[in-house]
C-alpha cells in the first residue's frame, strides 16, 4: 500500500523512456501497449521501460522545438528512479492526486543487443526531437570548430558532433573513406578521454554513410540536399511526422 520507485540497473542494458507529454505521444504509448509491452501512464505522460540496450547508458534530454523550448523526452539510467505503478502521488502542476497505472502487461520491451546511442538515434527520427539543447555549446558550429581543431567530442555531445563531422568533411570535397579515415583518428583520441561513451565506431560510420548517400553538405550554418537522387519518401515522412507532432510505430 505504499508508493514507491524503480531504477534501471547499472550494466544491465536497462533504461526508461519517459514522455513529458501524454497527448503527443500517445500514438507511440498506445502501439507498445497493443503490442504487449508494459507501458506506465503518469499524470502527464508515459513510461516505458526498456531492456536489452548495449553500451553506456546514461541520462538524456530530448527536445522538440517546434513544440516548447524544454525536454519533452528523457531516456533515464542507472542514476535516475521513476514512480512505479501503483503508485498514488498528489501532482503538484495538475493540482490533483494521480495514480501511476500499468496500462500494458508484464513484459519489457526488449532492444535486443541494439547498441544504446543507435537507440537514441532511433526515438529522435522517430519523435522529431533532438538531443541538444538550444544556444548550448553543443551547437552545429561549435562542434565542427572543435573537429577541425582535431579535438574529440567532450561529454554528451557525440551525437552531434561526428555527425557535423561527416558534415565538414563532405562540405571540404573529402571522399567517404577519406571522411571515415580522419574521424577515426579522431575517434581513437575520445577512446582516451573521460568523455567516451562506450560508442562503437560502427554507428559513426552509419552516420557518414547518412552524410555522403544523402549529400548532406553545410550551407550557411544548416546542412544542404542535394537535388541529385532527392529522396521524396523521406520528405514525405517528414512532413507527415511534423503534421502528426507525435511518435509512431516502435522502430525495431
Amino acid at each position: 500500500n505504499e508508493n514507491y520507485g524503480y531504477i534501471p540497473i547499472e550494466s544491465t542494458g536497462t533504461a526508461i523512456i519517459d514522455f513529458d507529454h501524454k497527448e503527443r505521444y500517445r500514438t507511440f504509448a498506445e502501439n507498445m501497449i497493443k503490442d504487449g509491452y508494459m507501458v506506465i501512464e503518469t499524470g502527464q505522460g508515459w513510461h516505458i521501460p526498456v531492456s536489452g540496450l548495449e553500451g553506456n547508458i546514461t541520462k538524456i534530454e530530448l527536445f522538440d522545438y517546434n513544440f516548447q523550448d524544454k525536454k519533452v523526452i528523457e531516456i533515464q539510467g542507472p542514476n535516475q528512479y521513476c514512480i512505479g505503478p501503483g503508485s498514488k502521488i498528489f501532482h503538484n502542476k495538475l493540482q490533483q492526486m494521480v495514480t501511476y497505472q500499468n496500462k500494458g502487461t508484464e513484459k519489457i520491451w526488449n532492444a535486443k543487443g541494439l547498441d544504446f546511442h543507435a537507440f537514441i538515434d532511433g526515438i529522435c527520427r522517430n519523435c522529431n526531437v533532438k538531443s541538444r539543447k538550444r544556444n548550448s555549446n553543443s551547437s552545429h558550429k561549435n562542434l565542427r570548430d572543435r573537429f577541425l581543431k582535431k579535438l574529440p567530442p567532450t561529454k554528451g555531445t557525440s551525437n552531434d558532433y561526428f555527425f557535423n563531422a561527416a558534415l565538414q568533411c563532405n562540405t571540404d570535397g573529402l571522399t567517404e573513406s577519406e571522411a571515415i579515415e580522419k574521424i577515426k583518428l579522431i575517434y581513437d583520441k575520445w577512446i582516451e578521454t573521460d568523455s567516451f561513451s562506450n560508442r562503437p565506431f560502427s554507428n559513426i560510420e552509419a552516420k557518414i554513410r547518412e552524410v555522403y548517400e544523402k549529400d548532406l553538405k553545410i550551407e550557411s550554418g544548416r546542412p544542404k540536399r542535394s537535388t541529385n537522387g532527392l529522396d521524396r519518401t523521406g520528405i514525405a515522412q517528414e512532413i507527415i511526422g511534423k503534421r502528426q507532432k507525435r511518435c509512431s510505430l516502435p522502430f525495431f
